[in-house]
């Protein structure tokens, strides 16, 4: 499945290029969203060791996507305001 996986993940990369920050936000909100209900609902428990080895990679990946995006934005602000200025 791993392998599956993989090859797919390839293949989607080289026919489709994107930068992969945009491409996984939607998952990084699809994951929070789901882990924010999980806390919420009593009956949704992450007791296996394996599932929760995922859910840890996952939440890293998140991280990383939702840091990335916010200085990229920091970025462009900084740019934009230094263009602004040099305009005056």
């Amino acid at each position: 499945m791993v392998v599956v996986g993989l090859v797919c993940g390839v293949a989607w990369q080289l026919l489709y290029r994107r930068d992969l920050v945009d491409r996984l936000t939607y998952f990084a909100a699809f994951f929070v969203v789901s882990m924010g209900l999980m806390v919420v609902l009593p009956e949704a428990e992450i007791g296996s060791a394996p599932l929760g080895s995922t859910v840890a990679l996952c939440g890293v990946l998140a991280g990383l996507i939702y840091t990335e995006q916010w200085l990229r934005s920091r970025a462009e602000r900084a740019a934009n305001l230094r263009s602004g200025a040099t305009q005056r």
